[in-house]
């Protein structure tokens, strides 16, 4: 599916996760790895020159990767690299909540309004253990058509990578009171598990989450299956020009225990 797995840097040590789950994206599509070094300014371009060419010198012995960098506006740096080569997978770490949340923040809204395809985003709770990918992926939708946007690249990377997939919503109580019954609640999910299941030779499962906040139930069930990835759509159309990435997409990315797979729905 992918040609090329690009990784934006800042020498942070976040990144090194970030590149793990590059390379072995790469290595599932047979991809090139570029790595595009990001600095805040000029003055800290050399210290960030030097904390990426640590953090890429195994890959780099191996001729398994490319570096170049580039100081800030980094986000029009990102989006140039992806319109040079549009079968683009962009893997990235997304900053703690301190003092570097906003740039990294901004840089992933660019990227994300930016980029026809999904961005797998490595929050700063996210393992890419020694056997990643491993674990199913979770599909998370939540009966809007937007939130479907997610569906076709999670089918490509459950082939792809060899994920299998989990279909998954998350329903406050009190729309289905007991009264009401299990199965209306997940006839939504179970359909589109069944819809789903001749896209891919992979076993497809699914399961109805119950809370008022959907984020915490799915970083929750992410823990709980030792999930590989969570895939997810980023935003209702009408909000993609202000804001590329939604809070219940922040919210999972940040606090999730996984890479999280975004992709914004179209116009």
């Amino acid at each position: 599916m992918f040609e090329r797995i690009l990784v934006p840097l800042d020498g942070g040590p976040r990144g090194e996760m970030a590149l793990r789950a590059a390379e072995r994206m790469a290595a599932a599509w047979g991809a090139r790895l570029d790595v595009l070094g990001l600095a805040e300014s000029s003055g800290t371009l050399a210290s960030a020159e030097e904390a990426i060419a640590r953090q890429t010198a195994d890959l780099m012995g191996r001729g398994a990767v490319s570096v170049r960098t580039a100081v800030a506006p980094v986000g029009e740096e990102i989006t140039k690299a992806i319109d040079a080569a549009p079968s683009t997978l962009v893997v990235m770490a997304t900053s703690a909540k301190n003092r570097t949340a906003a740039f990294a923040e901004s840089i992933a809204d660019t990227v994300l309004r930016s980029s026809a395809g999904p961005v797998l985003l490595v929050g700063p709770h996210a393992e890419v253990g020694e056997f990643w990918p491993t674990g199913p992926m979770l599909v998370c939708t939540d009966g809007s058509d937007w939130s479907e946007a997610i569906i076709p690249h999670a089918a490509a990377f459950a082939d792809g990578v060899g994920f299998d997939p989990w279909f998954v919503s998350v329903t406050d109580p009190a729309a289905f009171p007991a009264s009401v019954g299990a199965g209306m609640e997940s006839n939504y999910t179970a359909r589109l598990a069944d819809d789903f299941r001749p896209k891919v030779n992979r076993q497809v499962n699914f399961d109805v989450l119950h809370g008022t906040h959907p984020a915490d139930r799915i970083v929750e069930y992410a823990r709980t299956t030792a999930a590989g990835p969570v895939a997810m759509a980023t935003h209702g159309p009408t909000r993609i020009r202000r804001l590329a990435m939604g809070s219940v997409a922040k919210r999972v990315v940040h606090d999730a225990p996984c890479p999280v797979l975004v992709a914004r729905p179209g116009d």
